[in-house]
């Protein structure tokens, strides 16, 4: 009987060691990070842009940096990371788009913590700046700035409201070499380009998707 109750007990002490275990390690990802990898130009500026930047350990290949912290490791773009650079630099959090997405699995392999945003439209970039902001322990200061850039773009509105409307016409890449032949990637309705275009009180010359 009562190797009865010591195995209870016993069960018992594991069950709450068990769930201590569990809550500090919900307690430790709660914890905003302190290094921070970026893998895209667009997530490092809003981590700037927040006053964050003190957190970045590295950033892509295609990142642009203020003075002072233009020494950052490079590691990687949006096809390419270098995962193993990445794991040496021991980040508590690496930031990724939709188009890391295929390299999921892999962060997770290495045990390296990832969040992935969106940015293709701009209720998605209004989205991913206060998450952004919630990862990073500043989520009134990620709202702060969704209103600043709200504002901004009030005042563009106002601005062109009064201004006949012009036709554009945007060349998203063209690709190098000479030649007529070329194809040239051109942006569709619907995609961010768009959405600024209108915002400027343009319309977009091209009506493909």
């Amino acid at each position: 009987m009562f190797g009865d109750r010591g195995n209870r007990w016993h069960r018992l002490l594991l069950a709450w060691i068990g769930s201590a275990i569990v809550g500090a390690w919900s307690v430790a990802l709660a914890m905003p990070p302190e290094r921070v990898v970026s893998l895209a130009p667009n997530l490092t500026q809003t981590v700037l842009a927040l006053g964050e930047g003190r957190k970045l350990v590295a950033v892509s290949d295609y990142c642009v940096l203020p003075p002072g912290r233009k020494d950052l490791p490079r590691v990687g773009g949006l096809v390419n990371p270098n995962l193993e650079a990445i794991a040496a630099l021991r980040p508590d959090r690496v930031l990724l788009l939709t188009a890391h997405e295929e390299f999921l699995s892999k962060f997770s392999a290495l045990g390296l913590p990832t969040e992935v945003f969106h940015y293709r439209s701009l209720n998605e970039i209004r989205e991913s700046i206060r998450e952004v902001g919630q990862v990073l322990g500043v989520a009134r200061r990620a709202d702060e700035l969704v209103a600043a850039i709200e504002k901004k773009i009030a005042a563009v509105r106002s601005r062109v409201s009064q201004l006949p409307t012009r036709r554009v016409l945007v060349a998203v890449d063209v690709p190098p070499g000479a030649g007529q032949n070329r194809s040239v990637n051109i942006a569709g309705n619907g995609t961010l380009i768009e959405e600024m275009i209108r915002i400027a009180g343009g319309v977009n010359a091209y009506e493909g998707g």
